[in-house]
């Protein structure tokens, strides 16, 4: 068990490490993917420790918080909500844990987009509105969408960690 926990929280660490200091460096901002989302939606879509899951999803958006422009809370509340949206969409679907994983990361992506626009509306300015647009709702959901692939096939198909226990298909 205790072993299991430190796989998860090097895991974590290491994607963390990756998408906060070596994209940044080699990837356009437009193409960068988010693991942190991915990650808070893996985290709704377990069955159990609902308000740990939640927890460590709004603890990771804060952390994210620290290393980015945007206003203080904003990825930890972002995050939060998208665990809870993932959270009760999640029985609504009758897919295959790899299906169900790829489709809430891109609506998880869209609320995220959304959530950045509002944000973004509030701010009054019209600069770079259209490539905001293009980015967060065409570019972002695409992106999120193929590395969800990869990382719930990884899990699911290839048995790098346990497999999802308790997984209700109704």
């Amino acid at each position: 068990m205790i072993k299991r926990i430190t796989l998860s929280v090097i895991f974590i660490f290491f994607f963390f490490i990756i998408q906060l200091t070596i994209f940044p460096l080699f990837i356009s901002s437009y193409l960068r993917p988010d693991f942190i989302m991915i990650i808070a939606v893996y985290f709704a879509i377990r069955n159990n420790k609902f308000f740990l899951n939640g927890f460590n999803c709004f603890s990771l958006g804060l952390v994210q918080d620290f290393f980015s422009s945007f206003p203080l809370g904003f990825f930890a509340l972002s995050k939060f909500i998208i665990f809870l949206i993932a959270r009760s969409i999640k029985s609504r679907f009758l897919f295959s844990p790899l299906i169900l994983g790829t489709t809430l990361v891109i609506i998880a992506t869209l609320v995220e987009g959304g959530i950045s626009l509002a944000l973004f509306s509030l701010k009054n300015k019209t600069d770079g509105l259209i490539f905001f647009l293009e980015k967060a709702f065409i570019y972002q959901p695409l992106i999120n969408g193929s590395i969800a692939f990869l990382f719930f096939f990884s899990i699911h198909y290839l048995n790098l960690v346990k497999p999802l226990k308790g997984f209700s298909y109704h």
